[in-house]
């Protein structure tokens, strides 16, 4: 929303040429995460609607818990000209809830109308994630679809579990056994 508002103090030659390109780049509006951060806010009103938004995906059952199933993922259309953050996307379809509150039972859901739900801090850039990331730059670079990528992955995968490293004697008898 900040980033809307600065763009609208802009002249119009200036909107006219940003704005498609925040509205292409929307990926920080997927309900989940829109969702996410209202019942995080400090605003009693904000956490209210994230919790009703919740519990209406959940079609009032007591005993039912949320959604993780993978879902699509379609950038979504946002209205440029918001107030809050509850007019930022269309609410009618396209709707998830977010993984964190999904093992949440409703109880511990109605929670957060009180007090903001705290999100655990987590370590997202791990030698494992940039090594993942730099295995999949490389298979986009060779393979084009998807289904390709994935392809190419696993068989370098399953050829490093095959062709281990032989760094050490105990290595070598393991190829002669």
């Amino acid at each position: 929303m900040f980033q809307l508002q600065q763009v609208r103090q802009q002249n119009k030659a200036v909107v006219d040429a940003v704005l498609p390109t925040i509205k292409r780049s929307a990926s920080y509006a997927f309900s989940e995460m829109i969702i996410q951060t209202l019942v995080c806010s400090d605003d009693a009103d904000e956490r209210q609607a994230g919790v009703e938004k919740i519990l209406a995906m959940r079609d009032g059952d007591d005993d039912r818990l949320g959604d993780l199933s993978v879902h699509p993922r379609k950038t979504p259309s946002i209205n440029s000209s918001v107030t809050s953050l509850l007019q930022l996307i269309d609410w009618s379809h396209g709707v998830y809830e977010p993984p964190l509150t999904c093992t949440l039972s409703k109880a511990e859901v109605m929670k957060f109308i009180d007090e903001p739900m705290q999100v655990p801090k987590w370590p997202c850039h791990a030698q494992s994630i940039e090594r993942c990331v730099k295995q999949t730059t490389e298979a986009a670079g060779r393979v084009y679809t998807y289904e390709k990528r994935e392809g190419y992955i696993r068989g370098q995968e399953a050829s490093r579990q095959l062709l281990s490293r032989n760094e050490s004697k105990q290595d070598l008898k393991k190829l002669v056994v």
